[in-house]
């Protein structure tokens, strides 16, 4: 798989313009939530970049915050399935 390049400006930096690289599954879920809470592109790896851990890189940063996003939807809709009480007894993580 080939990882696609995306170059943001994040000011201030004191390295300039950074490139974010990921595969392309995440550049696709990335413009599905950019889209959902009404930012940019640029403006929600912005916005992963500046909440994230300042430890990590910022396509580490930009995982991160896809894998929360995508887990709070995940709580949630389990959340809604138990108040239905159509939940399941058990979560496998298998």
């Amino acid at each position: 798989m080939k990882l696609q390049h995306y170059p943001v400006r994040i000011h201030p930096h004191p390295l300039g313009p950074l490139t974010l690289v990921v595969e392309p599954e995440f550049l696709d879920a990335l413009g599905e939530v950019a889209v959902v809470r009404g930012y940019s592109m640029t403006g929600l790896i912005r916005h992963a970049y500046q909440t994230g851990d300042h430890r990590l890189s910022l396509s580490s940063r930009v995982r991160v915050f896809l894998l929360r996003y995508y887990r709070e939807a995940l709580l949630a809709e389990l959340a809604r399935k138990k108040a239905r009480g159509t939940a399941p007894r058990k979560v496998s993580t298998n």
